[in-house]
């Protein structure tokens, strides 16, 4: 999986049921500061563009919450889908 449009997002992939799970994690904020004990405010996400490496053919990739069905693109074994924007929830 190659993800682009920001260098502070992590992945967690994992199966449940045949089907491929990805949750993006929003690092934002300075995480390497010892004076900062708390984060008050976390900017929301840029759009995000995933390239997935499927084994099958993907029916569909659903945003969570909501069950947002996001449109897709095929080719050569790869599923290429933009998350829009998310603010934290």
């Amino acid at each position: 999986m190659k993800l682009s449009g920001s260098d502070y997002i992590h992945t967690v992939v994992s199966r449940k049921n045949g089907r491929l799970y990805i949750q993006l994690i929003n690092t934002a904020g300075a995480h390497f500061n010892r004076k900062v004990y708390e984060y008050d405010q976390v900017p929301g996400t840029a759009p995000i563009t995933l390239d997935i490496k499927t084994e099958r053919p993907v029916k569909s990739i659903l945003l969570q919450p909501g069950k947002i069905a996001l449109p897709f693109t095929r080719k050569n074994g790869k599923a290429s889908v933009t998350v829009p924007s998310v603010a934290i929830h």
